[in-house]
């Protein structure tokens, strides 16, 4: 699907989206105000207003600091159950090369080495839009108590990519959707990657189909050999309630995809995850760019395909765009946006939720040390070691939006 990148239409404290009939075989890539979000709240503040020519960004910044200081368990912001779970952040000396949001990462190990990988993304103009999609693929070495070493370029992407869903399974990372650049301009993609994780990086990518309805912002997560993807924004901005999944044959792509249960409601931007065999969809906003509530699980057949979604709790605040892992028994949930229409804006809220033991979340909580910015569109934080690392994301800045290449290292506890 081919047409002109619509951007969105700002104004400030509120946002428009995006006329349809002005171009109706467009693809947006990104239809929602929380993109758009212009809130001049203090937790909306740029705490990283450095020139984007800055070498590296923000690195004078209040709160940077050694990549490999150490964060004193005694500092521990303990929840109320007395768990000492919460993270303690530092900005990393290093900063990604370039400003970069709607981008995918992952932590791989090479022996005792480790390396932090970053695949596409966008560099956002200040209305939200794509100033050029990436195709880049970079790697930092990160070792010690969370340092980062300078990134440095890998063979890039056989083509560019952003606003993807990422699956990692087994040896091999799939990224799925999203948009891309190409002589003809930038536009939505129903094509996925697959490339091969060895020796600390990845290469031997090989391109597949989709079927034809345009995602971006979907989610995406591995069962056994089946691919799941689930939700997002198709053309014209409708949010899409379809899960669509595939079987990874022998030679390592997936074969056709096909529907499978919807969800109970259309969602885009949201995160998901698999805990206890199980599929859980955490925040996100469905039509009308409606914060949705409703913490998800999958229902399962005999057989473990997917017939069902159940509603297994609530989240407050619901953010959109957050990035999730788990961690000691504990579901977490980092930064994103909240709010919707004139009230969206960017959050440094890091929160989490005890599991039990079937891997259902409790009752979500904020943890006291938040993120040392507001920022979205940090779709993973890979944890290695006892460390999680957020790459890039976008922030607002005055009346506008960028991206920024700030390099975030959590120590957890």
């Amino acid at each position: 699907m081919r047409g002109p990148w619509l951007a969105l239409a700002l104004v400030v404290g509120a946002c428009d989206t995006e006329d349809p009939s002005a171009a109706p075989d467009a693809a947006v890539a990104d239809a929602g105000a929380p993109d758009a979000a212009l809130d001049a709240a203090p937790d909306a503040a740029p705490l990283d207003a450095a020139p984007l020519d800055a070498a590296p960004l923000d690195a004078a910044t209040p709160d940077a600091a050694p990549a490999d200081a150490s964060l004193s368990a005694e500092d521990c912001p303990r929840t109320p159950a007395g768990r000492c779970d919460a993270v303690g952040w530092i900005t990393a000396r290093v900063a990604y090369p370039a400003p970069v949001d709607h981008h995918t990462t992952l932590v791989t190990t090479a022996g005792d080495r480790a390396f932090l990988l970053v695949f596409g993304g966008i560099e956002s103009d200040s209305l939200g839009g794509a100033v050029t999609v990436y195709d880049a693929v970079r790697r930092a070495e990160v070792s010690g108590r969370g340092a980062v070493a300078a990134f440095e370029d890998r063979a890039p992407l056989p083509r560019p990519a952003a606003f993807h869903a990422q699956i990692i399974l087994e040896d091999q990372v799939f990224l799925l959707g999203g948009i891309t650049e190409d002589a003809g301009g930038i536009s939505a993609t129903t094509r996925g990657l697959v490339g091969r994780i060895a020796d600390g990086d990845v290469g031997e990518w090989r391109d597949f189909p989709l079927p034809a309805e345009v995602r971006v912002h979907p989610t995406g997560v591995a069962l056994g050999q089946r691919l799941y993807v689930i939700g997002g924004t198709a053309a014209q901005g409708r949010v899409l309630d379809t899960v669509i999944a595939a079987d990874v044959g022998d030679d390592g792509l997936p074969g056709p995809f096909a529907e499978v249960a919807p969800l109970p409601a259309p969602r885009s931007h949201h995160a998901s995850l698999v805990v206890g065999g199980h599929i859980l969809v955490l925040g996100g906003f469905t039509t009308g760019q409606v914060p949705e509530p409703d913490v998800l699980r999958s229902v399962h057949d005999d057989a473990g395909a997917v017939v069902g979604w159940e509603v297994v709790g609530t989240l407050p605040s619901t953010p959109w765009t957050s990035s999730t892992f788990v961690h000691r028994g504990w579901l977490w949930l980092v930064g994103g946006g909240e709010g919707e229409g004139a009230g969206a804006h960017f959050v440094d809220t890091v929160r989490g939720a005890p599991l039990d033991a079937a891997g259902v979340p409790g009752a979500f909580e904020t943890f006291d040390r938040p993120l040392p910015l507001a920022r979205s569109h940090v779709h993973q934080t890979p944890v290695h070691d006892g460390f999680v690392y957020s790459v890039g994301g976008r922030v607002a800045d005055g009346n506008g939006l960028r991206s920024t290449n700030r390099v975030l290292v959590g120590e957890l506890w």
